[in-house]
């Protein structure tokens, strides 16, 4: 019985926490849309959260579907910004499935040294 509980606290605080970075991704891409004044100081400010939500995505990409992953890695690929490519790339690395290959051999011959460096190693 209290293996269960225990089971059953886990699967909760996974939820939860799944939750809450599916909640952070969307409010950033929300923000994307609509914060457009101050654009030098607002692009840093939505890199930074992207960049911390893919790290954070990086513990948690088994909890979601191929599809939606995909989606998101798509839509962060798209930043000029090389340290958010190397995050996406540091993501798709363990996937091995057909879904990613195009954004896979797409990074693999990215023109950034590091971004490229993550499959080499």
């Amino acid at each position: 019985m209290q293996n269960e509980e225990k089971i059953l606290k886990t699967q909760k605080r996974k939820n939860l926490q799944f939750a809450i970075l599916r909640l952070l991704l969307s409010l950033y891409f929300l923000s994307l849309i609509y914060d457009q004044k101050d654009k030098k100081y607002t692009i840093n400010k939505q890199l930074f959260k992207l960049y911390w939500c893919l790290e954070a995505l990086k513990l948690f990409y088994k909890n979601l579907s191929q599809n939606d992953l995909l989606k998101i890695l798509e839509r962060a690929n798209k930043e000029s910004e090389y340290t958010i490519r190397e995050k996406i790339a540091q993501i798709i690395i363990n996937l091995e499935t057909d879904v990613f290959k195009a954004l896979k051999q797409e990074l693999k011959n990215d023109s950034n040294y590091y971004v490229k460096n993550v499959f080499r190693s």
